[in-house]
């Protein structure tokens, strides 16, 4: 095999998490405007209030009869390490890095939007402090039982694909870099996976950042973890196993104050940006470039093209002209908003990779502003269209967001239901008082479906209305 709506039961959610003793939904990070441009064009930050045709300047600009060629929308001709099948289940298996992702949503949001036309079956199975011997999923057993847990979790979920990351606890040691339990643990596991028919992926841990002025050198910390991220490697290439290397990738502060926006909440784990950032990495890493999209009309030629859009129904309109553009897949969700009030470093925008730019070139002298869908997400002068402007706003990007959060409420719910955290009482030794409620878990299974119809419809992009409108 190839390497590959919002919960409207609100009452029910609510009565099965207070029911079971559940843990309260962690609140996922918001999208805010950004503030940087990544290239020289200028950039849309947010949408502005609409133009009304009342502001508009008369003039005629013909487009009747432009031809509109269609190109590859890819950078590269780089072949995808993983092209997922339809149906196809995926897990993330690994400690803290995995567990926490599923608060922000970001790696599983580029994955999808990347095959809207496939159904595919993604599951957290990140535990907290966890090892390849899945020690920190025991309860009351001994250590050694970890590995059946383990396997209990995968059951569960009999993924085609796992995405494994761990990191070996003498890389956070200056006592010992030894790693040779470590990898012969990764091993086992990789073995118990292959035999299970699962391919795998190796994924390394992000390096430490230095997160305020009083926190300790990270220096001593990234060496350790460089030597073990060397060690990864080795498992992946004796093993030929794809491998994602966020360490040597992901940028992260080394001095304070900071020089760039925070990846991490305490310069361990990493924050909502940081997540952002790394899942842009995955995708990469993975052999799925970047996507150009670019959308360029020379009005004196009479010729457009585009890349990873499709253009329809050019025609005038008042004082500019109109066309339909929808989309081979959805953008990447817009950088999130500052994590704390003591981070006061710029917000992020999107790379230049992932930017989506607008060019029109031979518009008469005059400002401009494009509307998507009656949404005012560009303005500009005539010489500014003729370079190209970044687009960083707009209806795809509301859709992006929307699906985020919606695969955030997705996992919240598998998480209640693989792990609730009255387990004890449920299943444990003191199931004798409360056992008979495990039959309630079972409806997280209709819960967590519910999540993911609504995920198979916010994927698909749709056909939207771009109007260019001269307003001065």
């Amino acid at each position: 095999m190839p390497i590959a709506n919002v919960l409207t039961k609100g009452l029910l959610l609510g009565s099965l998490l207070l029911f079971l003793g559940c843990a309260q939904p962690v609140e996922s990070q918001s999208t805010a405007e950004v503030s940087e441009s990544p290239a020289d064009a200028p950039v849309a930050h947010m949408a502005m209030k609409p133009i009304v045709d009342e502001e508009a300047v008369v003039v005629d600009i013909p487009v009747e009869g432009i031809e509109v060629e269609k190109i590859s929308p890819e950078n590269s001709e780089t072949e995808p390490l993983w092209t997922p099948e339809n149906g196809e289940k995926i897990a993330f298996l690994g400690g803290t890095l995995i567990e926490r992702a599923q608060q922000f949503g970001y790696l599983e949001t580029l994955l999808v939007r990347r095959f809207p036309d496939k159904d595919l079956s993604l599951r957290n199975l990140g535990w907290s402090g966890d090892n390849p011997q899945g020690h920190a999923r025991v309860g009351f057993d001994k250590p050694e039982t970890g590995i059946q847990e383990m396997q209990e979790h995968l059951d569960l979920v009999k993924p085609e694909v796992v995405f494994v990351s761990y990191r070996p606890d003498a890389a956070l040691s200056e006592e010992t870099d030894d790693f040779e339990s470590f990898e012969k643990s990764l091993n086992d596991l990789i073995d118990r996976l292959e035999k299970q028919e699962a391919d795998v992926v190796i994924l390394s841990p992000p390096p430490v950042e230095r997160e305020r002025l009083l926190q300790p050198d990270p220096q001593g910390t990234n060496e350790r973890l460089e030597k073990a991220v060397a060690s990864l490697q080795k498992i992946a290439e004796e093993r030929e196993l794809p491998f994602v290397d966020f360490f040597h990738q992901l940028e992260v502060n080394q001095s304070w104050p900071a020089e760039k926006p925070l990846m991490t909440s305490n310069g361990l784990h990493l924050n909502a940006a940081g997540y952002w950032q790394l899942a842009m990495i995955f995708e990469e890493s993975l052999g799925l470039t970047p996507a150009t999209w670019e959308v360029a009309i020379d009005l004196e030629q009479q010729k457009a093209t585009t890349a990873g859009t499709e253009l329809s129904e050019l025609k005038e309109a008042k004082s500019g002209f109109s066309f339909q553009l929808k989309d081979a897949f959805l953008p990447t969700p817009l950088a999130p908003s500052a994590v704390s009030a003591a981070d006061e470093s710029p917000r992020q925008a999107l790379p230049e990779a992932y930017a989506r730019k607008v060019i029109i070139a031979g518009l008469p002298a005059g400002m401009y502003a494009l509307t998507v869908d009656e949404q005012t997400v560009a303005k500009g002068t005539a010489e500014d269209w003729a370079g190209g402007i970044l687009v960083q706003a707009g209806p795809e990007f509301d859709q992006a967001e929307a699906l985020r959060q919606v695969i955030v409420k997705k996992d919240e719910l598998f998480f209640h239901q693989w792990r609730p955290q009255n387990w004890t009482y449920l299943y444990g030794f003191r199931k004798h008082e409360q056992g008979q409620n495990a039959a309630e878990v079972e409806r997280f299974v209709d819960l967590v479906k519910e999540q993911e119809a609504e995920i198979a419809k916010l994927r698909v992009p749709q056909a939207h209305q771009y109007q260019l409108q001269r307003v001065e």
